[in-house]
């Protein structure tokens, strides 16, 4: 048999090394969609954990492009279907994601990112756009910087998004921390009740899932180092960095975690997060010649709500501290004997509302409690029931 030629030789070394550059251009592609673009920012990799990556992203273009080859997907739902089977494969291999959650799983993140745009506006459209000229190309990259920018705006961080507070001011940034810690008491209730009474395990399931990725992103994202106070529970924040210090009168708050049933009264995160609230390093933390406490930028002016009052004493072990609170809520009602929404603290005849029914049934469990300290759920019970138990 005579020898190959060198021409031919080299021919197939080229088309080899044609093929290889070819899957690490996918690879590098579809690493930079479905997972810088997807992060919204750059990681803390190392260089080599990045290069394995891109090169884990190579195997599953080469799978891609096998599938497309093979079964002859050219057209839009062919296309979509070996797309999806990209999508399930980095989701289930590389993530270890697709099979927790199920059946949502299949289509976040597989379906909805990976091969919608990773692989159908990433991978297609950007080959498209460089084969129609500059101008498509430009375009191209305009819009998907455009969309990077607004997508990095609020990152994924496993927490609930909310576009408004309980006093419907509008947010700063998209994570309002105690509605999300008031989503994980709430889940584990529902997953209790669906064990317990429904007999369902997959909707107990699905809340356990659903409250133990808020309870990771709480702690991941919702925690801060305050230089005067230490680690304290931010009010909002964007998953990116970026976290308000604050707290609102209106619950869910942060001065009512013990309220909620999220963490106990004499938690010492809490504690450091309660000295926080109730100091002037709070912006909305306001005090008069009548009262002190926390207010809302719902209403300039600062004016101190009478909920932020209840709540304090509610959520207090320090029985003074709430007669103290209940003399204060009792003598700034401006001769109404009612709770208003808020009033300002040099004077108590400066208010809104005039009669506020949220407050009045907040002051009416506050002074259920202040009389029945011992009584099932409050703070001071869940103190002395488990100060009984470490003395037993």
């Amino acid at each position: 048999m005579a020898a190959p030629q060198p021409a031919r030789v080299l021919q197939r070394w080229l088309e080899r090394i044609q093929t290889l550059v070819a899957l690490l251009s996918g690879g590098f592609i579809l690493f930079f969609f479905s997972e810088t673009l997807f992060w919204g920012r750059p990681g803390r990799a190392s260089p080599a954990e990045l290069s394995l990556t891109w090169l884990a992203y190579t195997v599953l273009a080469a799978a891609l492009l096998w599938a497309l080859e093979t079964y002859r997907a050219r057209g839009g739902a062919a296309f979509f279907l070996g797309a999806a089977l990209y999508g399930w494969l980095a989701e289930g291999v590389l993530a270890g994601t697709l099979y927790t959650g199920l059946p949502l799983s299949l289509s976040w993140t597989g379906l909805a990112w990976h091969a919608l745009l990773s692989v159908g506006l990433g991978w297609s459209g950007l080959s498209r756009a460089l084969r129609s000229g500059a101008w498509a190309t430009l375009g191209a990259a305009t819009l998907w910087g455009v969309f990077w920018a607004l997508w990095a705006t609020v990152w994924w961080t496993g927490m609930v998004w909310s576009g408004f507070r309980p006093s419907d001011d509008a947010y700063t940034y998209g994570y309002l921390i105690p509605a999300n810690m008031f989503a994980v008491v709430v889940l584990g209730q529902l997953a209790q009740m669906a064990q317990e009474v429904l007999g369902d395990a997959d909707l107990a399931e699905f809340a356990t899932i659903l409250r133990d990725e808020i309870e990771q992103g709480i702690q991941a994202h919702g925690i801060v180092n305050h230089p005067a106070h230490g680690p304290i529970y931010a009010y909002e924040t964007d998953g990116l960095g970026h976290h308000l210090l604050m707290d609102d009168a209106n619950v869910p708050s942060l001065l009512s975690i013990p309220y909620l049933g999220y963490r106990p009264a004499d938690d010492p995160l809490y504690l450091r997060t309660r000295r926080f609230i109730l100091s002037p390093d709070n912006p909305y933390y306001f005090s008069g010649q009548h009262a002190a406490g926390v207010g809302s930028p719902h209403t300039p002016g600062k004016l101190i709500w009478p909920i932020a009052l209840a709540m304090q004493g509610l959520t207090s072990s320090d029985q003074a501290e709430r007669r103290r609170l209940l003399d204060m809520l009792t003598t700034t009602t401006a001769g109404t004997s009612y709770m208003h929404e808020s009033f300002h603290p040099d004077d108590p005849a400066q208010f809104t509302r005039p009669w506020f029914a949220w407050a009045n049934s907040l002051f009416a469990e506050f002074v259920l409690a202040f009389v029945q300290p011992e009584r099932a759920g409050s703070p001071q019970a869940e103190i002395l029931i488990r100060n009984s138990s470490l003395s037993s």
